[in-house]
């Protein structure tokens, strides 16, 4: 039997040991079993939480292999990272505009601690974190002078097109051979989760 190891390659596709071929994996599995995933959520009633799980759970996985590196101990300081690299304009507040100059972290903090530790290990968004029909995917309120934030209100289709489109942009640049560091990272991070080695079937096979 020849296994999938995503929705259009068997591990076949890794016999060469190219960073092409792992990059099409990693491709293939983020859009065809996540965010295909989540977007064929879009019209049934009430899915809003599955689909935030599914898009949610991009940011750490993202920035593992942005960096390189394994998140363990470290994946709310990941997650940040990637949160502001998909939504960067969080990263240039404007104190001048009445916004903290570190709105960008503490919008991620709370998605961390409230919709992906939340879901993942709640099984339920925290209070703090709402979703609704709005003209942005991350709408916020703020105390004006302490800064802290109250409700986080997240669209999740629009949501979910802006981690789309980061990920889009971001396999582009792993596939640009000029971006040597980028796929430098990517490649160790890939070995780092995948030792190379291909389990054989238990003896009898599956079922």
């Amino acid at each position: 039997m020849n296994l999938k190891i995503s929705p259009s390659f068997t591990v076949d596709k890794l016999r060469s040991g190219q960073i092409e071929d792992k990059i099409d994996v990693y491709e293939d599995r983020v859009l065809g079993w996540f965010f295909r995933s989540a977007r064929s959520l879009l019209s049934v009633p009430n899915s809003e939480f599955a689909l935030l799980q599914l898009t949610i759970s991009y940011f750490e996985g993202y920035a593992i292999y942005r960096n390189g590196q394994d998140s363990t101990r470290r994946s709310q300081a990941f997650f940040q990272q990637a949160f502001l690299d998909v939504f960067p304009f969080f990263q240039t507040c404007d104190p001048g505009m009445g916004l903290p100059s570190d709105l960008g972290k503490r919008i991620a903090d709370a998605l961390y601690e409230g919709a992906r530790c939340g879901l993942f290990h709640d099984g339920m968004a925290r209070s703090q974190i709402l979703l609704a029909k709005a003209s942005a995917p991350i709408t916020v309120s703020a105390h004006k002078t302490s800064g802290d934030l109250g409700a986080v209100v997240i669209d999740v289709e629009k949501f979910l097109d802006n981690v789309e489109v980061h990920f889009v942009r971001y396999v582009a640049k792993l596939r640009d051979k000029n971006n040597t560091q980028l796929r430098r990272n990517f490649e160790t991070a890939w070995n780092l989760k995948h030792p190379g080695r291909i389990y054989p079937l238990a003896p009898g096979g599956i079922p």
